[in-house]
């Protein structure tokens, strides 16, 4: 049957996933073995994007938001939910990303999340019915924003309805069907924020920010040589004391600095293998990304892939003798 999604993706490990969704900006670092599947489906509205994820293995995603969009991301009942930006997503929290800014995600296992953007000029015209210092809170306040458990239920049985139309196809062919399912899902969210700001005036609350120790910290994360930085360095980069710096490192991707950094020099080990000329050995690819203690490293990457470094390279028929034993 025919359906709406512009792109349905549902595949049984992270490598094809990742294929599959390469246009979408970031990064994903797998952190353990493929328990489940992996699925994506993106539904454009046309004023707005939805999209509905299932995260087959434990990993840490980083990007940055894209677009003149306030996007909204959503956990939905799991094993495992999923920390974003420090946060833990529940159904008392969401988070909002706002153009430009960084995002930082990950999780322990499974788990299944909607996230949907919806431009920030459909904001801005809201402001003549809302009150606009709330929709000034909403495009440029902090990224958090607790709700209640009863407007969590409303917007997810409007993402529910939505998911649902558009499996059967019937949504988007039908432009008043579209204006509506968007208008619909900017309404009881605008009534969750609404609720939330009454409850943070009144408790006069204000939350940490953010946003530079994200892009300072994505500085460093983000850069080829990230593995030669010590975490007194990375913390003195940030601008953080290095005890302060372990624990937001923590709070944020859900590991600590040094765990994270082996993590990421597997995934781009394996990267490399994949992509090795017919010379490459695993030594000097190893080598390369900060490793010298290649049993060790072949024991973590066999963890993670299921295999040992030089089957990756066997499996594409590109393997040096000298490198069968790692």
């Amino acid at each position: 049957m025919p359906t709406d999604f512009e792109l349905h993706c549902n595949v049984m490990n992270f490598e094809e996933y990742s294929d599959a969704v390469a246009t979408h900006d970031g990064r994903t670092t797998p952190s353990g073995r493929d328990s489940s599947t992996w699925t994506l489906d993106s539904l454009n509205l046309g004023s707005a994007t939805v999209q509905y994820f299932q995260e087959g293995a434990p990993n840490i995603y980083e990007g940055v938001s894209t677009g003149e969009v306030i996007g909204l991301y959503i956990s939905l009942p799991c094993p495992t939910p999923i920390h974003a930006n420090g946060i833990l997503l529940s159904k008392r929290h969401i988070l909002l990303t706002r153009p430009g800014e960084e995002v930082s995600t990950f999780n322990q296992h499974i788990c299944r999340f909607v996230g949907f953007s919806i431009p920030v000029e459909y904001f801005n015209q809201a402001s003549s019915t809302i009150d606009p210092a709330l929709v000034d809170r909403l495009i440029n306040g902090s990224a958090d924003l607790e709700i209640e458990r009863s407007d969590w239920v409303s917007i997810t049985r409007q993402l529910v309805r939505i998911k649902g139309a558009a499996m059967s196809g019937s949504l988007l062919n039908h432009a008043v069907a579209r204006r509506a399912a968007v208008e619909g899902l900017f309404s009881v969210f605008a009534d969750a924020a609404i609720s939330s700001a009454a409850r943070s005036s009144a408790r006069g609350r204000r939350k940490r920010p953010r946003g530079e120790i994200l892009s300072r910290l994505a500085e460093v994360t983000r850069s080829a040589d990230y593995f030669k930085y010590s975490i007194v360095e990375m913390a003195h980069y940030v601008g953080l004391p290095e005890r302060t710096f372990r624990s937001v490192f923590l709070e944020l991707h859900g590991i600590t600095p040094k765990r994270y950094i082996i993590l990421r020099q597997i995934c781009d080990i394996h990267a490399a293998l994949e992509e090795s000329s017919p010379a490459g050995r695993v030594s000097d690819i190893a080598a390369s990304h900060g490793v010298w203690d290649w049993g060790r490293m072949a024991q973590r990457y066999m963890k993670i892939y299921g295999e040992l470094p030089s089957e990756t390279l066997k499996g594409s028929g590109r393997i040096s003798g000298a490198d069968a034993r790692h």
